[in-house]
């Protein structure tokens, strides 16, 4: 009863809520998105007309040099890391799906620099297929509200979506984030003007402020942890830097091509390590261990081809205690 009336009066608030990400296409909007992490949706319809302009469909973006890319979005957050990613998944949107944007989960998340929450907003986007986007605004807005009690995506997805139809997902999600943005803010929420104020578990409580609350788990047994896996992930990398200066002519043209690609998902999942949500994690993990082994048949008796393939394989598994380490500390309080 409680979700249908705050439902209800979200959209008497929010009537034309909708993406904010300026676009055309799903391709335009599937790239709006990636370069939406960590960064407004303003900033991002400032740079999308002159990127647009420049690759307007997936087969342009594929034969972009990251760098013009790069200079492109480089008043964007983290745009090194999402210019690598634009130009990964165009290429692999060309040599997958003919140019065009999958309107399937499976097949999105298998992009480069694509995870949930950014295939859900396209699905339900592009091709009205329902699904629940667990964005900042709508983590902070379900736990207030005491739709859930946690900050993880995946936890979020499903207590949202187990409150309302399918048919309301997409536009419901739309609303909370104009909400999150409007009123319901991180730090000085508008508690006074808000249309649930009267239901909101949150501020009945009086602790509007304090959440959504992150656990912080055993701080310093995962701290300790992190910086042993961080340790070994830089000596791996630093090796696999001075083996692969001997690749040239040691290993086979095919081997070389798999081998740049399972480097290029390991890098990109390690960047987004602090953001992704577990089952993204496990996905892309996933891919990655089926890249290997294909690498490793590629292999063949090559031994310098053999050593790059362990040194890869050892990077790799380090990706899992680093990621539960990294998300067991992540909310630890700063000193004052």
């Amino acid at each position: 009863m409680t979700a249908a009336l705050i439902g209800s009066r979200l959209a008497a608030a929010y009537p034309d809520a909708r993406c904010d990400l300026d676009h055309r296409s799903p391709f335009e909007l599937l790239v709006a998105v990636v370069l939406s992490a960590q960064t407004t949706d303003a900033r991002v319809n400032q740079v999308t007309p002159e990127l647009f302009a420049r690759y307007p469909d997936a087969e342009h973006l594929a034969g972009a040099e990251q760098d013009d890319v790069e200079e492109i979005i480089s008043s964007l957050g983290l745009y090194r890391s999402k210019a690598r990613s634009l130009t990964g998944l165009a290429r692999a949107l060309v040599a997958d799906h003919d140019g065009r944007v999958p309107d399937s989960l499976d097949e999105l998340v298998k992009l480069p620099g694509v995870g949930r929450k950014t295939a859900n907003v396209v699905l339900g986007d592009a091709f009205g297929i329902p699904g629940i986007t667990p964005d900042t605004h709508v983590i902070r807005v379900s736990n207030r509200l005491g739709w859930v009690h946690s900050t993880k995506p995946d936890d979020v997805e499903r207590a949202v979506g187990a409150l309302f139809p399918p048919g309301e997902w997409v536009v419901l999600c739309h609303r909370i984030i104009w909400h999150g943005r409007r009123c319901c803010r991180a730090r000085t929420p508008a508690c006074t003007a808000c249309p649930m104020s009267d239901i909101c578990q949150a501020k009945a409580q009086g602790r509007t402020a304090e959440l959504p609350r992150k656990k912080y788990g055993n701080n310093l047994q995962s701290g300790f942890t992190l910086l042993k896996t961080s340790y070994a992930l830089t000596g791996y990398i630093s090796a696999l830097g001075a083996y692969r200066s001997e690749m040239d002519g040691a290993c086979s043209p095919d081997f070389v091509r798999k081998f740049y690609q399972s480097g290029y998902r390991i890098a990109d999942l390690l960047e987004r390590l602090p953001q992704t949500s577990e089952q993204d994690f496990q996905t892309t993990l996933s891919q990655i261990r089926t890249d290997l082994e294909a690498l490793q048949t590629e292999a063949g008796d090559a031994r310098q081809s053999h050593i790059l393939h362990r040194q890869l394989t050892l990077i790799a598994k380090q990706l899992d205690p680093c990621y539960r380490s990294l998300h067991d500390i992540e909310a630890i309080p700063q000193a004052a």
